[in-house]
């Protein structure tokens, strides 16, 4: 009996080569394939990394950052294994592992370089909005400022690192922002005067 081999491979950078395919009528089980692109576009041998998938996905927490990949997919069946489906390739690149903090300019955000990336892509979104880009930084930066972030309300992030046309996957952090107040003193006849500008959503100073 005759198995068909699988179509509509797709790549897509997630924690990992996050690779999907069209299941096959009759197969019991799939095995993957990969094999690296160099830098001068040739490529090497197919190597057979994992065997007896018996989903129609499957992630490669293997891939190294800044790497081309090629993949394909062989089905199995009773009947026997298929040819190898066409191949699907990929430069891969990490998710950036980052972290935020509330600081007296603004949130903080620090991360850690991506190996391969040419840029970061910073994103931030408010509690109940859509996601915008707010600064795009080097492939040398390992933080940015968000000095308009906005107080008194839940603040998400995410980065995204950047090669050419392939982008990485993401997390996300959060945290609800105050601003600093700006604290204004002068010498009054009664004593010291102290005054600041109202924090909105700010129910107390300690």
């Amino acid at each position: 009996r005759y198995t068909v081999a699988p179509s509509g491979v797709k790549v897509a950078n997630d924690d990992g080569v996050l690779v999907t395919w069209s299941k096959v009528a009759g197969a019991t089980s799939y095995r993957v394939y990969r094999r690296t692109v160099k830098a001068d576009g040739t490529v090497g041998d197919w190597d057979g990394f994992k065997d007896k998938v018996t989903s129609t996905k499957f992630i490669d927490d293997t891939a190294v950052s800044g790497k081309t990949y090629q993949y394909a997919v062989r089905a199995y069946s009773d009947g026997g294994n298929s040819v190898l489906s066409s191949e699907k390739a990929i430069l891969y690149i990490a998710i950036p592992d980052f972290s935020i903090e509330a600081t007296v300019k603004g949130i903080k955000i620090t991360w850690e370089q991506v190996a391969g990336a040419e840029t970061y892509r910073i994103y931030r979104k408010v509690h109940g909005g859509s996601w915008s880009k707010i600064k795009t930084r080097s492939s040398s930066s390992t933080s940015y400022t968000d000095t308009d972030a906005p107080s008194g309300k839940k603040v998400y992030y995410m980065i995204r690192a950047v090669k050419g046309s392939s982008v990485s996957d993401y997390d996300t952090h959060s945290l609800t922002y105050l601003k600093t107040p700006i604290v204004k003193v002068k010498n009054t006849t009664s004593g010291v005067y102290t005054s600041w500008k109202k924090i909105f959503n700010c129910s107390f100073f300690s």
